[in-house]
């Protein structure tokens, strides 16, 4: 998410987005989807804070073999801190979202990064897997 052709490609993806847009899978609504990716980023920026989550994902070299190399389930929870933003409108909440990720794209050199929930301490170019892999997840789940 820090090279700058990718999240175009994210952003072109978020673009192709409308209340018309069906879920494949899970419970989420297109609206609560969109919600969710920016509370991972802003999780990711440290505007949220998470209650840490007791599991082996929170530690190297776990939480890097759960990002980069097993499957993203179907139907999972994530962290409740990812589910706190309410959809609002879909546009603005899709305008939120696209500012979100920019400006999370442009931290690409920060040196400290917050504890996830889930996966613990975890370095920008880590963040930068999981909220590719997350973002790929959620759009799919959509069909974009």
């Amino acid at each position: 998410m820090f090279d700058v052709a990718i999240r175009e490609r994210f952003q072109g993806r978020i673009d192709r987005l409308s209340a018309d847009s069906q879920r494949q899978w899970g419970k989420l609504s297109v609206d609560q989807m969109v919600c969710h990716l920016s509370d991972q980023l802003r999780l990711g920026l440290g505007e949220l804070s998470g209650r840490p989550v007791a599991g082996l994902f929170r530690f190297a070299p776990f939480n890097r073999i759960a990002i980069d190399y097993m499957p993203w389930p179907h139907g999972t929870n994530g962290p409740r801190e990812a589910f706190t933003t309410k959809p609002v409108a879909l546009k603005s909440d899709i305008a939120r979202l696209h500012a979100l990720l920019e400006l999370f794209g442009s931290r690409g050199d920060q040196r400290d990064w917050p504890d996830h929930p889930l996966f613990g301490r975890m370095s920008g170019p880590l963040w930068a897997r999981l909220t590719s892999k997350h973002f790929d997840h959620h759009l799919r789940q959509f069909g974009v």
